[in-house]
């Protein structure tokens, strides 16, 4: 079970090396010659060879020389050396406690995209339910229409009469109308009440400044859109989401 899945386990970066391959490279990434590294990990020359071909692994001991001497990171080294090598190595500790580690890491990881993903797929298809089950519905929309403020005594239709002229026989009778037809013009001030209650023919509002006498305009069939639609862009949102959460953590077990 120690390098059970290091392929999964982490993504290498290029091809992945033999040990020696990578031990090769590190001497050379230093300018070393193989008489010059052995010396200073405190080896012969003659196993760093068989070392660097492939011919043999070190022991425990031998890898914590090179360790010192290379200053090698294992964590990067088990990273960059295939699975079979890393097997190889089993029996050094240092190289078995970082694979553990990480896998460690890895299983924690994938467990928290997992967690993420189920939540995620939870919320989204709650709120694709949501969508579904808020119905569009059809209703009547009925308009009322105010000329104005009616004052203390007056006739609720008392506003409905401005417009137009005012005829007659002349005199004061029809002085008097006409003077009381330009103080409503003066007063007009419409208002318009659209509701989807039905209020009758008509009704009145009292404010703070007297009473308005709203008549019905008339009504229409409208439809109401259902708010719930709303949730269906999110719900996609977090289902798709839940759902690269769920693959995620998959490939990272």
């Amino acid at each position: 079970m120690f390098c059970r899945g290091l392929a999964e386990c982490w993504k290498v970066r290029g091809e992945a090396m033999k040990f020696g391959e990578y031990l090769k490279q590190k001497r050379e990434e230093r300018h070393w010659t193989q008489p010059e590294a052995a010396t200073k990990a405190g080896i012969e020359q003659s196993y760093l060879s068989k070392l660097e071909t492939g011919r043999s692994y070190p022991s425990e001991e031998v890898f914590s020389r090179l360790s010192q001497a290379y200053a090698l990171d294992v964590v990067e080294m088990a990273q960059q050396i295939d699975g079979p090598e890393v097997e190889r190595l089993r029996d050094v500790s240092q190289l078995r406690l970082a694979v553990l580690s990480h896998q460690l890491a890895s299983h924690q990881q994938s467990r928290r995209w997992m967690i993420a993903g189920v939540v995620a797929c939870a919320l989204g298809g709650t709120g694709l339910g949501l969508a579904m089950t808020g119905a569009d519905r059809e209703m009547t929309q009925y308009s009322y229409r105010s000329m104005g403020v009616l004052e203390d005594g007056e006739s609720l239709i008392a506003m409905e009469f401005v417009g137009g002229g005012v005829s007659g026989t002349p005199g004061p009778s029809l002085d008097a109308m006409r003077a009381r037809h330009l103080a409503l013009e003066a007063r007009v001030d419409e208002a318009y009440h659209v509701t989807g209650q039905n209020r009758g023919d008509a009704f009145v509002e009292t404010l703070p400044e007297g009473r308005r006498y709203f008549l019905r305009l008339g009504e229409e069939p409208i439809i109401v859109r259902s708010q719930l639609r709303w949730f269906r862009v999110p719900g996609l949102m977090l289902l798709f989401g839940g759902i690269a959460c769920l693959v995620a953590g998959f490939r990272r077990r």
